[in-house]
């Protein structure tokens, strides 16, 4: 496939890119050393690049993945998490709505595990595709943090309400497979070739009708309706602030990857690396 780098957008380009790939938007999330974590900054540059791209003046579609090993761990509360700090960050929320209010189809490519606010945030997406190494956790219940991004709705809406309640209370590793069975995933598609149906499908919708910004409103959640579920989510208890340097070795626990550390460092999945006793919090 033929692609063209956009320009640079904002200070977290090396972690948040675009290229347009035979005419659609893939926004990737590379920081593979934290897990393809996110932070405040990497989160308004997803937010940002949805928007430029999403109106359908330069793409016909967008997708979402991640670089190496994992889709994204959530949030990297070294960053995002200090006193006085929402375990939930707003930022999450808005690229739910960046996405929710694109006129062209939204593809989440989950390349490998999806945690937290980024196993929350592919629910917002037009469709999700996984590879067999995609897994799904969210650990929110299990580490003492709320529902947040109107996950609870959006979930709703992809599996029937026993799974909402299994998947958000008992914060179970929920496989490429089960995920497909429950409609967490539309398809498994073999690692390397993922990216390659995600913009396929992207394509194949985004040129199927000149009214498709206007389907795609129609067949979307209506927005005042994620409003109002993030409204009612609350705000994080200072207890589960007080914690964040436990939470995220905690939720990588669930997992079964390796926590990550204060300081960045490569992480693999699969590795054996023992985290530090001051692992950093959040998920």
């Amino acid at each position: 496939m033929n692609s063209n780098e956009s320009p640079h957008l904002g200070d977290a380009v090396e972690q948040v890119k675009v290229a347009v790939i035979n005419g659609i938007a893939v926004i990737s999330i590379d920081r593979q050393q934290r897990l393809n974590a996110v932070t405040r900054d990497m989160l308004r540059a997803i937010a940002t690049t949805v928007r430029a791209y999403g109106d359908g003046s330069c793409a016909n579609g967008i997708v979402l993945t991640g670089v190496g090993p994992a889709f994204s761990v959530g949030k990297d509360p070294v960053d995002v998490v200090g006193e006085g700090d929402p375990a939930s960050l707003p930022e999450f929320d808005d690229v739910t709505r960046a996405v929710l209010e694109c006129a062209v189809p939204t593809i989440a490519a989950v390349n490998g595990i999806a945690i937290g606010g980024a196993a929350e945030l592919t629910l917002c997406f037009d469709a999700r595709l996984g590879s067999s190494e995609a897994a799904f956790l969210f650990p929110g219940n299990s580490v003492g943090l709320p529902v947040s991004d109107a996950s609870r709705l959006l979930l709703a809406r992809l599996v029937k309400p026993s799974n909402v309640f299994r998947l958000l209370l008992e914060s179970p590793k929920v496989s490429a497979d089960e995920a497909m069975s429950i409609g967490l995933l539309d398809d498994v598609i073999e690692q390397g070739n993922l990216l390659d149906a995600a913009v396929k499908l992207a394509d194949k919708w985004g040129t199927s009708s000149t009214s498709i910004g206007l389907m795609l409103s129609l067949l979307r959640p209506q927005i005042e309706d994620v409003e109002r579920a993030m409204h009612r989510e609350p705000a994080a208890e200072e207890a589960v602030v007080a914690a964040r340097f436990d939470t995220m070795t905690r939720a990588c626990s669930v997992a079964g990857i390796p926590g990550l550390d204060p300081e960045p460092r490569t992480v693999r999945l699969g590795t054996s690396a023992s985290p530090r006793k001051s692992g950093v919090g959040g998920s």
